[in-house]
């Protein structure tokens, strides 16, 4: 054999086999199992059978393009774990957390699951030391944060453990890796801190009482893949998408690395996650997988949502701006987390109970307070209503009570028609969303699944049932606010009746005032005076000579006196 032709071959084979980190991908590194320390990887091992004996790997069904489509259900079974009160939210799906340490988990009757928690928490503090460690090899900046505060833990059974829906649904195959079949798609994580690091520890058959160490040389192909995409995530995610730009990858295709054996960790440094994606590929074996991230507090952990709620309700103020913050509020805490919290049935919420039954709780309280002020803010409208359509009417104001009447000054201060418009939109998109999640929580795909992961009743909701509709008669008044009902459709159009009642009255008010008014006479135009004639200037007297001056002294006297 020619050694020329071996020599060209084994070229084109490391030509397609290009590592992974060079300069498109030098924000991912891949280590082996030496980094951690051998009693780590044993705990670890202990701790994520454990979670699957007690069948906490549960399968998500997710929405992935948002209310009113389809629903899908993962090929991997998950559970999130991390610090108290935090949740993971991806795919329209939120993550409910159970906590790694805290008062909660001290308490809980389970000695296995405690043990298995706090494992996992030393596994997090390892490889956050690491991520540290490679931060500041590479000289990244203090910016690039490895505060690991959640961890996403992925099961991918083998390929016999298929049950019936996964049968029905094979995995995808890429065309852009060689048709390989992919059991993770194409995906950038989101609900991260910006600039964070990303890391992944991996093993493989886990039941198998083989050390990391010794497992070295078994391949079971499970691989994972990348690409670069500018923008995928960050703080300018989809903006070079929306720019038009055609290229995302920049002109660098996607390339494959193997995960390594059984024990192996790869980070995602920097702002690796913001401008790339990746993929797993399937392969033969089980493998579970733990995903440690730095996950956003604002808008997904538990106490803030908490207080931030408590903070709204506490203003005081009335004008619009107060009244859109509370709406918000209350469609935050309905649609992110009741409902998310409602949609993942029995088992679900029986293993979270004990860590988060306080929260929701809370939450549902909090439901309950923004609503009371929805069904205020409904009773002010249709007072204000009544009592500028009375105002026509001579001595008809004084059959509205002094309540009524000061509802109608402040919707008056707000703007009038505009307090109608704004709380008429409000309900309008409110009534979509919970149509959406009605439709959502009947969908069809839910009676393959066993009962305990189909949508609990939302029993929060069952207090609002029958409520008013904003249509009380005028002699109606209570002092607890009545709730409005599920079904806002007949308060919709109650408030739209009235918006248009409001802005005849005020109409109709107007041309009143106008029409009663005396006008003014005009004054009478003055006739302009007419101009002096100037005085013809008197003729200057002649000076006065010797003989005509009178004459002065003694003599002059006694001439004076002749002249008498």
């Amino acid at each position: 054999m020619d050694m020329s032709d071996v020599s060209q071959r084994q070229k084109k084979r490391a030509k397609r086999r290009r590592p992974v980190a060079d300069a498109d991908f030098k924000g991912f590194v891949r280590e082996e199992p030496r980094w951690v320390p051998p009693e780590v990887h044993l705990r670890t091992r202990r701790a994520l059978l454990t979670l699957k004996e007690l069948g906490y790997y549960i399968y998500d069904v997710t929405q992935p393009l948002g209310l009113f489509s389809e629903l899908k259900r993962t090929f991997v079974s998950r559970i999130l774990v991390g610090k108290e009160g935090y949740t993971y939210k991806y795919l329209n799906l939120r993550m409910f957390g159970i906590p790694f340490e805290g008062a909660a988990l001290d308490s809980h009757p389970n000695s296995r699951l405690r043990e298995a928690l706090r494992c996992l928490k030393r596994l997090n503090s390892t490889l956050r030391r690491r991520a540290e460690e490679l931060r500041a090899q590479r000289g990244l900046g203090e910016e690039v944060s490895a505060d690991f505060n959640v961890i996403l833990i992925n099961r991918m059974g083998s390929e016999d453990e298929r049950d019936e829906l996964q049968r029905k649904r094979s995995l995808k195959r890429d065309a852009e890796l060689g048709n390989a079949r992919v059991r993770v798609s194409w995906h950038a994580d989101s609900s991260l801190v910006h600039f964070s690091t990303i890391a992944v520890y991996h093993l493989l058959n886990p039941e198998d009482e083989v050390s990391p160490q010794k497992a070295n040389q078994r391949d079971y192909h499970w691989k994972v893949a990348l690409r670069r995409q500018i923008d995928a995530e960050g703080p300018h995610a989809g903006r070079s998408r929306r720019a038009g730009n055609e290229d995302l990858s920049g002109g660098t295709r996607p390339r494959t690395a193997s995960l390594g054996p059984s024990g192996s960790t790869y980070y995602m440094l920097g702002d690796f996650n913001h401008h790339h994606q990746h993929a797993v590929l399937a392969g033969a074996c089980e493998r579970i997988s733990t995903t440690h991230r730095v996950g956003r507090s604002e808008g997904h952990q538990a106490q803030l949502v908490i207080d931030a709620a408590r903070k709204v309700l506490a203003t005081p103020k009335k004008c619009l701006k107060q009244w859109a913050r509370e709406s918000r509020m209350l469609d935050e805490v309905e649609f992110e987390w009741l409902r998310q919290w409602y949609i993942q049935g029995a088992q679900h919420a029986e293993q979270r109970l004990p860590f988060w039954g306080k929260y929701i709780e809370e939450l549902e309280a909090i439901w309950r307070d923004l609503e009371d002020k929805e069904a205020l803010k409904v009773g002010m409208l249709r007072n204000a209503s009544r009592v500028i359509r009375g105002r026509r009417q001579q001595g008809a104001l004084a059959s509205f009570s002094r309540r009524e009447r000061k509802h109608a000054e402040a919707v008056d201060q707000m703007g009038g028609s505009k307090a109608f418009a704004q709380m008429e939109e409000i309900l309008r998109a409110r009534q979509r969303k919970r149509d959406g999640w009605a439709a959502r929580a009947a969908d069809k795909l839910w009676e393959a699944l066993p009962e305990e992961m189909r949508p609990l009743p939302l029993l929060f909701l069952q207090r609002g049932e029958g409520g008013n509709d904003g249509r009380q008669s005028a002699s109606e008044e209570a002092r607890e606010p009545p709730c409005l009902p599920i079904s806002l459709a007949e308060t919709i159009q109650a408030i739209q009746e009235q918006r248009i009642t409001y802005e005849a009255s005020e109409a109709s008010s107007i041309s009143t005032k106008t029409a009663s008014r005396t006008p003014k006479v005009p004054k009478a135009t003055k006739v302009p005076k007419v101009p002096k004639v100037p005085k013809t200037p008197k003729t200057p007297k002649p000076p006065k000579t010797p003989e005509t001056l009178p004459a002065t002294g003694r003599k002059a006297t006694k001439k004076r006196k002749r002249g008498r």
